[in-house]
């Protein structure tokens, strides 16, 4: 679908988020790192890692993609187990087999046959993950208390919380 046309505050889900920017900028935060999306740039985020859409400006456009890891299984293992030496892959590396299709991506309406809107991810998938190096996962990305609690809370949204129950769950005075 279209990015977030607004600023979302850190969050973490069991998803990939992946934005192409079209037109505009967005300020992003992934693991920590602060981004400056311009036209043409391509930001991941993995699954459980923290991340914000800090500023996001007026004519801001593009596709998001969100999709759980098992969504495309050959590419499962390295969601839980890798993550990106950077999470942002700038539009003078995106090569334009890539940029082909992420057009046909952004053309194909959510009514279009799932099969075809698999096929494009699988190659767009695999022409990202040739321009943006990987690495093993940092377990320390996951550990701190910070991501525990936005995980914890992102798990749990629906529940009523308090910082009692939130603290009692994570093993943690609230103090």
């Amino acid at each position: 679908g279209e990015i977030c046309d607004h600023p979302f505050p850190a969050h973490v889900h069991d998803v990939v988020e992946i934005v192409c920017l079209r037109t505009g900028s967005m300020k992003m935060s992934i693991a920590g790192k602060q981004l400056l999306l311009l036209p043409g740039d391509i930001a991941i985020s993995f699954p459980s890692i923290p991340h914000s859409y800090d500023e996001v400006s007026p004519n801001a456009s593009g596709l998001s993609l969100i999709f759980t890891p098992d969504t495309i299984i050959e590419f499962y293992h390295t969601f839980r187990t890798m993550q990106p030496a950077s999470p942002l892959l700038p539009a003078k590396k995106v090569p334009e087999e890539l940029r082909a299709i992420i057009r046909k991506l952004t053309s194909l309406s959510q009514q279009e046959l799932l099969p075809l809107r698999l096929g494009y991810m699988h190659l767009f998938l695999s022409y990202l993950f040739t321009q943006l190096p990987l690495q093993p996962l940092s377990k320390s990305i996951l550990s701190g208390l910070p991501q525990q609690v936005l995980h914890y809370v992102s798990e749990h949204f629906t529940e009523p919380l308090s910082l009692e129950s939130t603290a009692r769950a994570l093993g943690v005075s609230r103090i």
